[in-house]
């Protein structure tokens, strides 16, 4: 148009210059005027097919003149700041439309429809930053334009910000900034940023723990399918100290999650088909769930399934796998495997029989709270296998273990209590026996005593009646002996001299009354004729003192 404008001008100016030849200076002046009229108009002409148009830059685009569109854009956007221009220059260049992509060169327009506003642009520019195509990565960058876009109320946005503050991602973690994006999220219907909110809710990842929250968060995204979300509904229905324990259901997520190839919610059921939680208890289809898992290093499934071999649940106990899978999990501290391993060492099944190492295995395990490793470990002190015997730590473990469910162990300290309380009535009886044998013991000594002291009493008795028999005696012999002497002395008194016959007895009046007493009595006798007067001969002889015979 500028190359026809410049020809008709040339045109006009020859002819013009030929005819001023011929024309008077008049006619030259209204030449001049009328040319001072019409160029002035014609520039302004040329000026609006010139200027920037965005209707003009639209219709360029659909015709494909790519061009002389991004000339009418790029002016609209940088002189005039056209936020509509920069849109279409920007989503011209960052998706490559007729030209090369070139993130760099859009970014500075798509950042001037981000800050008038635009959510679609601010995610755009959120996605840039994300992939760094052309930019470099920066998520700061990201999270500055996903909050704008948030806080315009656009729930992808919203989301994508919870989740970034979430994970971090480069960026400092702020699990309560995440829980706000995410619930905002949620609410509007977004069953990942429930899920990933349910999470939260169930570990306590920045926010108070809430189980129901949780629980409630999950079962609204189990439309998603997503084993995770199965597996941890699984995990609250199983253990929840506040909601209850809910085996059944438990049973129901954790299949689900298997399902969709969750290789831990697998395993799980396999332990609850060990244990007979929330379904039948079956040693077969435990096995068979847990042998897929412990091959792919879980521990706790690596640690059942030893204990299924070892105790031969399945069949006859093969100790030598029991032993492999035991030491596997033994190698993380897997209770329930240091359990078996601690049992097996101590009765020497599939290894040598070790004391030391089962009381090592076994406190072990009894310290994180293993119900086996506890009982074993009370027998071995209360029949002191392996260590000292010890029936108060003994005991102390049993009691542990029932704590922990083992009624085995309960049966243990039942049957000790009995054989306490047999030992206890056995003492008592014996100490009744002995204190009846004491008794009677004290009641012979006693006796014996008493006896030994009638006996002395009995004695100083006949003691004191003998002397008193002598004292009589002695004072009878001593009468006798007087008698006698005093017999004597009448016999040689009343008897007559040597040369004659004894002359008869007289009573004198100087004699002593005994002497007169016995004159008198033999006088008596003499009368009766008891006694006869003897002659000198027959008369023994006296000494001159009285002697005897």
């Amino acid at each position: 148009m500028a190359q026809n404008k410049n020809k008709v001008e040339r045109r006009f100016t020859a002819r013009t210059r030929k005819k001023s030849r011929s024309l008077p200076w008049g006619k030259l002046l209204l030449v001049l005027a009328i040319l001072g009229i019409v160029a002035p108009l014609a520039y302004s002409v040329s000026g609006f097919w010139h200027k920037p148009n965005l209707e003009r830059a639209r219709q360029y685009l659909q015709e494909g003149n790519i061009d002389p569109a991004l000339k009418q854009l790029t002016a609209l956007a940088d002189g005039q700041n056209n936020i509509e221009a920069a849109r279409l220059l920007a989503d011209t260049l960052y998706h490559g439309k007729g030209v090369p992509k070139n993130p760099a060169a859009a970014l500075p327009y798509m950042r001037l429809v981000a800050e008038n506003g635009d959510n679609a642009m601010q995610k755009a520019l959120a996605d840039l930053y994300h992939s760094g195509t052309g930019v470099g990565k920066d998520p700061a960058q990201e999270l500055y334009w996903l909050e704008k876009a948030a806080q315009n109320g656009d729930h992808d946005a919203q989301f994508r910000a919870g989740v970034l503050y979430r994970d971090g991602d480069g960026l400092t973690r702020n699990p309560g900034k995440a829980a706000s994006f995410l619930s905002a999220a949620a609410d509007a219907g977004i069953q990942e940023a429930g899920a990933m909110l349910g999470m939260m809710y169930y570990t306590g990842d920045g926010i108070e723990q809430s189980d129901s929250r949780a629980e409630s968060l999950l079962s609204g995204a189990r439309d998603l399918d997503d084993p995770a979300v199965y597996r941890t509904l699984g995990d609250i229905y199983y253990s929840s100290q506040q909601l209850g324990s809910d085996y059944h259901a438990a049973f129901q997520a954790y299949r689900r999650a298997a399902e969709l190839g969750d290789q831990d919610a697998e395993a799980k059921l396999g332990k609850m088909y060990y244990f007979g939680q929330g379904v039948a208890k079956s040693y077969s289809e435990a096995q068979q769930k847990l042998v897929p898992a412990a091959e792919n290093g879980n521990t706790e499934s690596q640690a059942l399934l030893a204990a299924i071999l070892f105790h031969g649940y399945t069949g006859k106990p093969d100790y030598t796998e029991a032993r492999n899978w035991a030491f596997s999990a033994a190698r993380r501290d897997e209770p329930t495997a240091l359990a078996i391993l601690g049992a097996m060492y101590a009765d020497g099944k599939g290894v040598a029989e070790d004391g030391e190492k089962a009381h090592e295995y076994l406190s072990k395990a009894a310290q994180l709270g293993n119900p086996l490793a506890n009982r074993l470990l009370g027998e071995m002190y209360l029949r002191g296998k392996g260590v000292s015997r010890n029936n108060e730590t003994g005991r102390y473990y049993l009691t542990r273990a029932v704590e922990l469910g083992d009624w085995q162990a309960a049966e243990l300290i039942d049957r000790q209590e009995r054989m306490a309380a047999d030992l206890e009535a056995e003492a008592a009886r014996e100490a009744e026996k002995a204190r009846l044998a004491e008794a009677e013991k004290r009641r012979f000594e006693d006796a014996a005593y008493q006896r030994e002291q009638t006996a002395k009493q009995e004695r100083e008795a006949a003691l004191a009646k003998a002397r008193e028999l002598v004292d009589a005696n002695v004072q009878r012999l001593n009468q006798s002996e007087n008698e006698r002497v005093d017999n004597r002395k009448v016999d040689k008194a009343m008897a007559p001299p040597p040369s004659a016959s004894r002359p008869p007895i007289t009573i004198t009046g100087n004699e002593s009354d005994v002497v007169r007493r016995i004159k008198e009595d033999r006088l008596r006798q003499m009368e009766k004729g008891y006694i006869r007067t003897r002659t000198k001969s027959e008369v023994p002889y006296e000494s001159d003192n009285g002697g005897g015979e």
